[in-house]
């Protein structure tokens, strides 16, 4: 009896043993040696609201970026944030009617993660005359790219507060209400 639990003990043993070997070998064999990040590549982020309501017309132009070094540090780098020379404009669908958008920076933006040395933002040159019935194309050039975007108005709606009775998940001692 005694053998045969001292052999149930070895056979336990050596399999953790295999086991521990197989592990440091699969361990010590991992490369570590791939690639967290792609290559770089220019991404643009563009962001504007044009209302036929409005009489100022915003576009935002930045870019997206990413890199090896702390991402919070790159931020505070404008160059990494803003293209340094664009085109912009919109035109109406069906038209010649182009409204050119000149780039300025003279409302500051708060401080914060992101560098805020600059804000740079396109403004509407002219007043536009915009049809809500049209659509209008947003046209881009910066670095050697295009960037376009075409879209319609909405048209005037009204936002209406939900209902007094809507869901509650206030917890009581009946469950959840």
């Amino acid at each position: 009896m005694y053998k045969i639990i001292q052999m149930q003990i070895l056979k336990k043993i050596k399999f953790i043993i295999v086991v521990f070997i197989i592990l440091f070998v699969t361990l010590v064999q991992c490369k570590n040696d791939f690639k967290v990040n792609e290559d770089w590549s220019d991404i643009s982020v563009v962001y504007g609201l044009i209302s036929s309501k409005d009489t100022v017309h915003y576009i935002r132009l930045s870019k997206a970026f990413l890199g090896e070094q702390d991402a919070y540090q790159m931020a505070q780098v404008s160059d990494s944030l803003y293209y340094k020379n664009a085109i912009v404009y919109i035109e109406e669908d069906g038209t010649s009617n182009k409204i050119y958008f000149s780039k300025d920076s003279t409302i500051q933006k708060d401080s914060g993660i992101f560098a805020y040395d600059k804000n740079i933002y396109y403004k509407a040159i002219s007043p536009l005359s915009i049809n809500p019935d049209a659509k209008y194309k947003l046209n881009i050039f910066t670095n050697g790219k295009t960037i376009t975007s075409e879209t319609s108005l909405l048209q005037f709606f009204i936002i209406e507060p939900l209902p007094p009775n809507s869901v509650s998940l206030y917890q009581s001692d009946k469950g959840l209400t």
